[in-house]
């Protein structure tokens, strides 16, 4: 697995483009490091561009990341994430639906240009 983290044109959001396999310890690892940066530099929204990773992580994995992960690792403030996928991968959703159960609601984009246009609405 790899991840790039860089502050978006404009410097409204963090940018983590991962690839490779996403496990759950990768999952944490990179999370972690993206709300890191996005508290350093004051920013609230965050964009995570999957569509060169693969998804091996099982639904257990998704909710205790979103349960029991994410506000440790900083995710409380946090206005908005968008997860950027490969069009018809659905192997996010669960985790959209689970992060938003937990109150940290991530939304999943097939559209790179919708994603960044939601992110940049109040």
């Amino acid at each position: 697995m790899s991840s790039e983290i860089s502050v978006s044109d404009g410097g409204m959001w963090i940018r983590t483009r991962v690839g490779g396999l996403i496990t759950k310890e990768a999952a944490l690892e990179f999370i972690a490091e993206a709300a890191q940066k996005a508290k350093v530099r004051g920013l609230k929204s965050l964009l995570f561009d999957f569509r060169d990773a693969s998804n091996t992580k099982n639904s257990l994995d998704d909710y205790e990341i979103a349960h029991h992960h994410l506000r440790r690792l900083g995710f409380s403030g946090f206005s908005k994430v968008a997860i950027l996928v490969k069009a018809g991968d659905t192997s996010h959703k669960f985790f959209e639906v689970t992060s938003s159960n937990a109150g940290h609601p991530w939304t999943v984009f097939c559209d790179e240009n919708a994603a960044q246009d939601w992110l940049r609405q109040d």
